[in-house]
């Protein structure tokens, strides 16, 4: 009983190193006092997400854009459901949009959509990495 009680201690002072033959959040290499090695997990995927509706703007010559970012860009307005979702600090924030189809892509959020219809706003260059244009909307799952 002893020895298992030492094995916790050990295992939670070690901050979930490989102890007592468990192994969590670190892997073998740098050495820790106890003897063992360790390095940090990989990075974790993104844990927070919603589904929704993507729509385009932002086409040369077709519509109008953000001024601080050129129509080519992967770059991004968040409607009303989405800047809930993330909060306070959406603007400037990297996420992934997946078409759920096999295709994700990164866009930064820069810009501001008013739409409770619509999850996220791309720019058409974004867009059309996912679905063609002509479909005007596609169904998406935004991570971060």
């Amino acid at each position: 009983m002893q020895a298992l009680k030492l094995c916790w201690i050990m295992l939670i002072l070690a901050g979930f190193v490989h102890a007592c033959g468990v192994r969590a959040a670190f892997q073998d290499t740098p050495e820790t006092p106890w003897g063992h090695t360790a390095t940090p997990a990989p990075t974790p995927r993104a844990t927070s997400f919603v589904q929704g509706i993507a729509s385009w703007y932002c086409r040369a010559g077709v519509s109008v854009c953000h001024s601080a970012y050129p129509p080519e860009s992967m770059s991004a307005a968040a409607c009303t459901d989405l800047r809930a979702a993330i909060g306070p600090g959406w603007r400037g924030k990297v996420v992934n949009v997946d078409n759920r189809r096999g295709t994700v892509i990164r866009v930064m959020l820069v810009d501001w959509c008013a739409s409770t219809d619509k999850l996220i706003d791309l720019y058409a260059s974004a867009f059309s990495a996912i679905a063609p244009l002509s479909l005007g909307v596609s169904r998406v799952e935004v991570s971060w």
